[in-house]
């Protein structure tokens, strides 16, 4: 499958505007975040977690781990667990890591010796949304977060 330089260009644009609406998106739904070293969400009802933990954080970048999972008993959904890079300057997030895989191309060969979409990477990306989203709809709030200078 040949891709013009007209949609490639398109896709770069559409992926940077999902970059920055992930910055906004965990923003939003952790305010603190950039002075925030480790935090854990749970749903009204205790049958969702998310944890964030910084992995590493320098002066204009930082690396989160993303962790969306179920609680006790409520093991029908299998957790998604992400990396997440914050570019504090450009005000974007992007995933660099989904479920142990990491390095992903913008754009794959299909098909491809491991499985992934054309546009895996995108893909990846806008779930991060979709867990974001999916955090604020059900009212996913912090019990407690740990400062970076604690």
């Amino acid at each position: 499958m040949l891709i013009t330089t007209q949609q490639r260009k398109a896709r770069v644009k559409n992926s940077t505007k999902l970059y920055e609406a992930n910055y906004l998106l965990l923003q939003n739904l952790l305010p603190d975040f950039c002075n925030t070293d480790f935090a854990i969400a749970t749903d009204d009802n205790s049958t969702m977690q998310l944890r964030v933990e910084v992995v590493e954080r320098f002066k204009y970048t930082m690396t989160v781990s993303i962790c969306l999972s179920p609680i006790g008993s409520h093991q029908s959904f299998s957790h998604a667990e992400l990396k997440v890079r914050l570019y504090h300057d450009a005000r974007m997030a992007e995933v660099i890591g989904f479920q142990g895989h990491s390095r992903f191309r913008p754009e794959y060969a299909y098909p491809n010796d491991k499985g992934y979409q054309v546009n895996e990477k995108w893909q990846i990306n806008h779930m991060l949304a979709d867990v974001i989203k999916f955090c604020h709809q059900f009212n996913l709030t912090f019990l407690n977060h740990m400062p970076s200078n604690w």
